[in-house]
């Protein structure tokens, strides 16, 4: 089906891209024609994230923490969607709490973990209303994050202090990377 030569049963034809109202007269056209569309859908990854310890010894300046021991098990838990616990607490040893051990670090690698991925989708239209050659007025409506899908943040990766427990705030997820659904509404008058 070619979009230049379909016609629809409300009488609408498409011609190179545009709408025209064919038993309509010049004001239907007018305010139904000529609309412009656009999207943009975005996927992305997660952020890395280091999982960190207070360092009591005071050997780690820049950050001013040690890493934490990974013990090769599973650091996320599997079909989780809890904000209040994504990572395995049985994944880390806090490489600081282990006796003598102050002067050596943690063997988890830097940006050991990734967070969640996320996707929005954004949307606009608009229509220009011709006066003369040069001058026009233009209408926008733009959404953006249209579908209201909520984009979390990175885990919080600080284990806390120096013992064997994690802070209570380890591997929870307290902020959104992309704002809740927005509408604007615009006109520009183009001269």
């Amino acid at each position: 089906m070619s979009l230049n030569a379909w016609s629809l049963p409300s009488s609408i034809r498409f011609r190179s891209g545009k709408a025209k109202f064919v038993n309509h007269g010049g004001f239907a056209n007018q305010v139904m024609g000529g609309w412009q569309a656009s999207t943009i859908f975005t996927a992305t990854s997660g952020m890395p994230l280091d999982t960190t310890s207070f360092d009591a010894a005071g050997v780690a300046l820049v950050p001013a923490a040690n890493r934490l021991n990974c013990t090769g098990q599973n650091p996320y838990i599997p079909f989780n969607s809890n904000t209040d616990q994504l990572l395995n607490y049985a994944a880390f040893t806090n490489a600081v709490s282990i006796p003598n051990s102050y002067a050596s670090f943690g063997n988890c690698g830097r940006d050991n973990l990734i967070g969640p991925s996320h996707w929005t989708w954004d949307y606009s239209m608009l229509k220009s209303f011709n006066f003369t050659e040069k001058q026009h007025l233009q209408f926008r409506a733009e959404m953006f994050n249209i579908a209201n899908h909520p984009a979390l943040g990175t885990e919080n990766g600080s284990y806390g202090t120096s013992t064997q427990v994690p802070s209570s705030t380890f591997g929870l997820i307290r902020s959104t990377v992309v704002t809740m659904r927005q509408i604007q509404f615009a006109l520009k008058y183009i001269f």
